[in-house]
């Protein structure tokens, strides 16, 4: 059976089921499916958003810890776009428990603290969350994208760590109720090692020719490197949402320009 939601596919992972029948038989599917629709509206959100951008949606995944949308060519969207469309699905949360609280004076029900717990979760700096999606977007073209990945996974590693440290007092006050240190766990798992964050931002700066071409215009960001300047120091200073332009000095004396395109092709010409 397929589902859709806003026309774009929707894909159940099996250990979601897993996830539902545990809930089930705990006596919490109530708050199960209330927290999971909640989620959904925040994922719909970005995906009505990103379309709204002109960005294509291929579809949606459920998992056990959340629903993941993925947006094709997503990192080069201009970055003011990118912002929109992270933002709108923690805004969307923070609106429906402004809204549950002001027009129906409720302020501790399960449905404004699940609310309200999505949007604080998706604004920490944590890869794969909302948070470190902004965070990436604020400054990979400043920093580059293999540097803010380094801070990412620096900062993802301390939130996870923060995470399961309530989630450790969640389980004395609440005996059973595992779900923070479970989500710490996963994230910490996602940031631990810095090589699979610097991995995978490399694999995209690869890709950079063939995104970029269809990009169409964007701003170009100039360098100055010596002479014994490494490839790999080059590819650091890459971003996202600009053309890199490097010009080799020695001696105070411009002895070389090469672009972008031409560091990347030495990076596999080895």
């Amino acid at each position: 059976m397929s589902y859709r939601l806003i026309n774009t596919p929707i894909r159940i992972k099996k250990s979601f089921w897993v996830l539902f029948c545990a809930m089930f038989l705990m006596g919490y599917l109530a708050e199960f499916i209330t927290l999971f629709a909640l989620i959904l509206l925040h994922e719909a959100a970005h995906v009505f958003f990103a379309k709204l951008c002109g960005a294509k949606v291929s579809e949606l995944t459920i998992l056990p810890i959340g629903v993941s949308a993925a947006i094709r060519s997503f990192d080069f969207l201009s970055t003011p776009k990118k912002i929109f469309i992270l933002i709108s699905g923690p805004l969307l949360n923070l609106t429906l428990a402004g809204a549950a609280f002001i027009f129906f004076r409720i302020n501790t029900s399960f449905f404004v603290n699940a609310n309200l717990a999505i949007f604080a979760l998706n604004i920490l700096p944590i890869l794969p969350l909302d948070g470190g999606n902004l965070f990436m977007a604020a400054f990979n073209n400043k920093l580059g994208i293999l540097p803010t990945a380094d801070i990412l996974a620096k900062l993802g590693r301390f939130f996870s760590i923060i995470i399961i440290t309530f989630g450790i007092i969640q389980v004395i006050l609440y005996p059973y109720n595992i779900s923070l240190i479970i989500l710490g766990s996963y994230l910490l798992r996602n940031n631990k090692n810095k090589s699979i964050s610097y991995q995978n931002a490399f694999i995209k700066i690869l890709e950079f020719p063939k995104q970029k071409n269809k990009t169409g215009f964007m701003p170009v960001k100039h360098i100055v490197l010596p002479e014994n300047f490494s490839t790999f120091e080059a590819l650091k200073l890459f971003g996202f949402n600009c053309y890199t332009v490097i010009y080799i000095v020695s001696n105070g004396d411009i002895m070389k320009k090469i672009t972008e395109d031409e560091v990347i092709k030495l990076a596999f010409d080895g």
